[in-house]
């Protein structure tokens, strides 16, 4: 039950745990259980209050990611989405909440959409072949992560090592070899 998310439900089971063995830690349990329900409740209703507040909606994925709740987790990403605009910061924290629950065709169009918002950084570039890698599209991810290292060895700002990521990374296994790739993979001398 608590897995689950269902708070209300184990803390009732545990007070009628507390009747039958009032020496155990049942009632314990059962407060415990009852401040997890209330938090999450808090958490769910800021953001249906606020559904384009960031912060509300990351709070509500997490609260509900941390029990596996992939068909409450659409439904807050559907109400943020339809408030989010081409926002960057906002599209990305639907991709990465798509990319929690393994929805990599719709991580794939907010991946797209951010390239074309950006194309002259590498980050998207390089999310993007992740997620068409996640979905066996090999030959576009290897456009993809080609474009993505090429912008990447040009920039000045890399926050992120792309080249080693692609050489530890086991995603990266198809691509590794190919010679569009490996030529970025090589250490200058």
């Amino acid at each position: 039950l608590v897995s689950e998310g269902l708070y209300t439900k184990a803390a009732a089971i545990t007070e009628e745990l507390n009747q039958i063995d009032p020496t155990g830690n049942h009632q314990l349990r059962a407060d415990f259980y009852r401040r997890e329900a209330s938090s999450e409740s808090r958490l769910l209703n800021a953001f249906k209050s606020s559904p384009d507040n960031s912060t509300n909606f990351i709070k509500a994925i997490y609260a509900l990611g941390r029990r596996g709740r992939t068909n409450e987790i659409k439904e807050i990403i559907k109400k943020f989405k339809s408030v989010a605009g081409d926002d960057p910061k906002k599209l990305t924290l639907i991709k990465n909440s798509y990319g929690l629950i393994a929805h990599w065709k719709e991580k794939e169009i907010i991946d797209q959409r951010l390239t074309e918002i950006d194309p002259d950084q590498y980050a998207p570039w390089f999310d993007l072949a992740q997620t068409r890698l996640q979905l066996g599209k090999t030959n576009e991810a290897l456009a993809d992560l080609v474009r993505a290292l090429s912008i990447h060895k040009n920039s000045e700002t890399n926050i992120t090592d792309i080249p080693a990521a692609v050489k530890t990374n086991d995603l990266f296994t198809p691509l590794r070899e190919h010679p569009k790739v490996k030529q970025f993979l090589k250490k200058n001398p």
